[in-house]
């Protein structure tokens, strides 16, 4: 009898068995999967909080936490975008003014300080810097905005979280980028001095080579954050005062972006300066950053850029939203704020939100958050 049906039929009879197949050799159970959030409180000291999230919504602070980084604060008001996080490191990367700090993560959640860290970015005396990381291959890529340079810097990131500066960095940008993401090897760098988005596509080594296009300027009235889809095929920029969300298509192959026909979409929001929400299950979130403006709007993203709400603008949020992320299934919303750090579930079909747990504090200068699962 041929080799594979041998297989097929010793593995059709230990299902009729009743087997458990793939079960650890020991016997034990498949470790439990955990859900951190780690938030950046870009203030002086320069620190990182880390949370668990339970999958009933639910935050708890590391008994750890938090994290100090060395690095003085990063100037910045609202959702800069200060937070990197790389999967194949496991390491959270966080920015400052003079640069950039690497944390890996223990099993616990907790953080300690890569080889190294805290590293000097640039010239950078003020202003602040968006931080990402990229996972190509085997390799792990950090590219780091800096405000004042106008340019871009990329790091190699290795094993131990020691930064090596990459061949050709820095590349320019336009005036004053602040935000930054990547999807999939494309680069953006969102220009808030400029009113423009620079990108570019990610070579295996890590250089990067600006798209055609670039940078590409779009009529915001003041735009600093980027955010990606669930496929990471569009990416999205609100304003700090107006009702608008700017969409952009990304070509993968060159890293061009083109603005969305039915951009920009209105929402019906004061601000939407700190962006969209979109998870890959559940309905999208549009966000203000305004200090006094509270209200977040469910919504559908439409391939064209429209927006199709779910109901009215719902006013649960606190005062000074900025970073925010969603749970592995879609179900919750975290979102950072001046006065602490909220947990809202959001039903995936009505979009109707409701607060299910508070870390109530103060942080200064809340800038972003990271969503890891370990």
């Amino acid at each position: 009898m041929p080799r594979r049906v041998v297989l097929l039929t010793l593995v059709s009879a230990a299902l009729g068995a009743g087997a458990v197949l793939f079960a650890p050799v020991d016997g034990t159970a498949a470790p439990k999967r955990t859900t951190y959030v780690y938030a950046h409180e870009g203030g002086n000291p320069n620190v990182v909080h880390g949370y668990t999230w339970a999958k009933d919504g639910s935050l708890e602070e590391l008994a750890s936490s938090p994290f100090v980084t060395g690095l003085r604060g990063t100037g910045c008001g609202g959702l800069c975008q200060t937070l990197g996080w790389s999967k194949k490191r496991r390491a959270v990367i966080v920015s400052g003014q003079d640069g950039v700090h690497v944390f890996l993560q223990q099993a616990d959640g907790s953080l300690v300080s890569g080889a190294g860290s805290p590293h000097a970015v640039g010239a950078e005396q003020e202003g602040f810097n968006g931080v990402t990381a990229v996972d190509v291959g085997r390799r792990t890529f950090v590219y780091v905005n800096a405000y004042q340079d106008e340019a871009v810097y990329g790091f190699e990131l290795g094993a131990d979280g020691a930064l090596t500066a990459l061949q050709g960095s820095p590349w320019a940008t336009g005036s004053g980028p602040d935000g930054i993401l990547a999807v999939k090897r494309v680069l953006c760098c969102i220009n808030e001095r400029a009113d423009s988005i620079s990108s570019y596509a990610i070579g295996r080594d890590g250089t990067l080579t600006e798209a055609p296009g670039s940078p590409l300027a779009f009529p915001t009235s003041f735009s600093w954050s980027l955010h990606p889809d669930p496929r990471g095929r569009r990416v999205y920029a609100g304003e700090n005062v107006g009702e608008r969300l700017f969409g952009f298509s990304v070509r993968a192959s060159s890293g061009e972006l083109r603005e969305l026909p039915a951009s920009p979409a209105a929402t019906g929001l004061f601000s939407t300066g700190s962006g969209v929400s979109a998870p890959k299950n559940g309905a999208a979130v549009v966000l203000p950053s305004n200090s006094t403006d509270r209200p977040l709007l469910a919504c559908k993203l439409r391939g064209d850029g429209s927006v199709v709400p779910l109901g009215e603008p719902q006013e649960i949020l606190p005062s000074g939203s900025s970073g925010h992320g969603r749970s592995p299934d879609g179900r919750f919303l975290v979102v950072l704020s001046e006065t602490g750090l909220l947990s809202i579930s959001v039903d995936r079909k009505s979009g109707a939100a409701e607060v299910v747990d508070t870390i109530a504090t103060t942080y200064t200068q809340p800038n972003d958050l990271e969503v890891v699962v370990r």
